[in-house]
């Protein structure tokens, strides 16, 4: 696939090919971008939850600490 840039300031039109391996690479990269992006803003917002104290994450918060603490007792039980 080719593609043409124009410009008025450009005396010349510029073309740039770009092959499916090209397309491929550049398709994997945005995908990463958005998935790091999105990684990000949720962990922000589970972060900001937990300092705030929102009701939902304080729930979830309590069920992770509370089956951790399970395994905690169990695993000194087992020792």
């Amino acid at each position: 696939m080719q593609l043409i840039i124009t410009d008025a300031s450009l005396a010349k039109s510029k073309t740039t090919q770009l092959t499916l391996q090209t397309l491929f690479s550049l398709t994997l990269l945005a995908s990463l971008i958005f998935f790091m992006v999105v990684g990000c803003l949720y962990h922000w917002v589970f972060l900001k939850g937990v300092w705030e104290g929102w009701p939902v994450v304080g729930v979830l918060l309590q069920l992770v600490v509370k089956n951790e603490f399970a395994q905690r007792v169990r695993c000194m039980h087992k020792n």
